[in-house]
């Protein structure tokens, strides 16, 4: 987890995410960056969540947008765990990156070839996934079949145990320019080379919970 040095001061940009009528975030995560630049030069429209989250952590304004504020602290731990229990998204603008995006799921992790243990995101899906393959291509510009640099996995805590895993993990084959999709639910193992979209759709049915993922004709056994 991101920490801040004692007495740095660090820029954020803490925002309320769209939702539809059922919650769920509707802003894909690769759009969240671009949506909150957007917002932010918007005519200001309040937030409740996002003016109680910046009172509670003590942070201070440089600028407010559409349910969306700049802001500046010193605990950057503090305001990521105050907008993940809020369900506010939180964007550092200056590397464009998403740090939360306000739909985080504590019972699911996900581990990815730079960063591991934080609790993974449906909105945030698109943006692993574009992050994983921008991996791969770097780190193995080959597209050898035996190396992965590109992937991100996504554990189930309240299923796994230490001896069976019930897990989903996307790799990103550059020779084929595919995503490996394998998951694992106890005993069972199975893998479909699918391309972004469907990568993204087969981690969010699991992520879900769907009873027919498994049945999905894409699907095809692997050994052991």
């Amino acid at each position: 987890m991101l920490s801040a040095m004692d007495g740095h001061v660090l820029t954020r940009v803490l925002y309320e995410p769209d939702r539809d009528e059922s919650g769920a975030v509707t802003v894909p995560g690769t759009a969240v960056v671009d949506e909150v630049r957007r917002r932010l030069a918007a005519p200001v429209v309040p937030s409740a969540p996002v003016e109680t989250v910046v009172g509670d952590v003590g942070a201070s304004i440089s600028g407010v947008g559409d349910r969306c504020v700049r802001v500046s602290v010193t605990d950057l731990d503090g305001l990521r765990e105050a907008a993940w229990e809020a369900g506010l998204g939180l964007v550092d603008e200056q590397r464009g990156v998403v740090e939360v995006f306000g739909d985080e799921d504590p019972r699911i992790t996900r581990r990815r070839s730079a960063c591991d243990g934080e609790a993974a995101s449906r909105s945030g899906l698109s943006s692993l996934l574009a992050q994983a393959r921008q991996d791969e291509l770097a780190g193995n510009p080959d597209g050898r079949d035996d190396v992965y640099r590109g992937f991100v996995v996504l554990t189930d805590q309240d299923r796994s145990t230490a001896e069976l895993s019930c897990s989903a993990r996307a790799a990103y084959r550059g020779a084929r320019e595919l995503f490996q999709v394998e998951v694992r639910d106890g005993v069972r193992h199975v893998m479909a080379m699918v391309d972004g979209d469907e990568a993204e759709e087969l981690l969010r049915r699991w992520m879900d919970g769907d009873v027919t993922l498994l049945s999905d004709p894409r699907w095809r056994p692997i050994d052991g």
